[in-house]
């Protein structure tokens, strides 16, 4: 049962992150902060900070920062 339960932690997780790096379902602090807790190398984090800063509201802009931020992070 706590496997189960662990699973379908990691699934809503998983689909919240998804969520969150659409343009419909952006949220720039918490977009941060999913990079700022990955593994990922510091200046690989700070570019990825950074592409999405400079996006900022243009939403062509912003679906595309997002699809390779989405890239990076599988």
């Amino acid at each position: 049962a706590a496997a189960t339960a662990e699973t379908a932690g990691a699934a809503a997780t998983t689909a919240r992150i998804e969520a969150l790096l659409t343009p419909e379902g952006f949220d720039r602090a918490e977009v941060e902060r999913i990079i700022d807790d990955s593994a990922l190398p510091a200046p690989q984090k700070a570019t990825l900070r950074r592409l999405i800063e400079t996006a900022g509201d243009n939403p062509q802009l912003l679906r595309a920062a997002l699809e390779q931020v989405k890239a990076v992070m599988n």
